[in-house]
């Protein structure tokens, strides 16, 4: 008999000790949407992670939900085509903080189609669920796991860039379109005729991505910062910054 409660009490310990580690890595996690402008042509309208809702607490632009420490494999978006063209594609960047061994900043993209408009479109008033790529989720874990970071509780969500079918599209606020002479690349529709001869330059912040590639777009938090230069290439990279000419 005393065997018996031997064994039921180990077998409870054992139990418990479970349960504790799993709940100890289930905790609030945290969504700062820092640019979801509400004129933007595709709308986030839902969050899920498993297939629950994700929300459970919201403050103005924070929103939190308890999740796991994988949480950004699972988490979902459903988002919705709010303007009256077909949408090809939609980028979404989740930046995690620099923290612990980190060069700087690190970014998780969440898409949907592809650059060219060959895998399927959003039409108006229809809505998509999109996440992290499986591909892109393993290769930033085994980086985080490189420096150090097990885990994080925080990432900011930015709404980048939006691409119609008629070669027209949106991106960071301003109205963009295919380059008539480079359909690979995209333009503003206000953009100015490059000056030459400045030689004024702003610090564009970047950040590491898996392809080794400066992002077409992207928009500081911080206000740029005006550099006068009297040497030096246009292309000059920086240890997480590009130097980029202005007019």
């Amino acid at each position: 008999m005393r065997r018996i409660l031997e064994l039921n009490l180990l077998v409870g310990l054992m139990l418990f000790g479970s349960v504790f580690y799993i709940n100890g890595q289930n905790r609030q996690r945290i969504i700062n949407e820092l640019y979801l402008p509400k004129d933007a042509p595709v709308q986030i309208i839902g969050r899920e992670l498993e297939g629950r809702k994700f929300e459970d607490r919201r403050r103005d632009k924070r929103i939190s939900g308890v999740a796991n420490s994988d949480w950004i494999k699972h988490l979902t978006f459903e988002v919705k085509n709010v303007s009256k063209k077909n949408v090809s594609y939609i980028r979404i960047t989740l930046t995690v903080p620099q923290q612990k061994q980190m060069p700087g900043e690190m970014v998780y993209e969440v898409s949907f189609g592809s650059r060219n408009g060959t895998d399927g479109l959003i039409s108006p008033g229809e809505t998509a669920k999109i996440k992290v790529r499986e591909n892109d989720f393993l290769f930033w874990e085994k980086r985080f796991k490189d420096w150090g970071v097990d885990d994080f509780d925080h990432v900011f969500l930015e709404l980048r860039t939006i691409y119609f079918d008629d070669g027209t599209g949106w991106s960071l606020g301003r109205e963009i379109i295919q380059d008539p002479l480079n359909p690979r690349k995209w333009i503003r529709v206000d953009q100015p005729k490059p000056n030459l001869n400045s030689r004024k330059f702003f610090l564009d912040w970047s950040f590491y991505h898996p392809s080794g590639k400066m992002p077409d777009f992207f928009c500081c938090r911080q206000a740029p910062r005006l550099w006068s230069v009297d040497g030096g290439s246009k292309n000059q990279m920086l240890v997480n910054a590009r130097v980029v000419q202005i007019q």
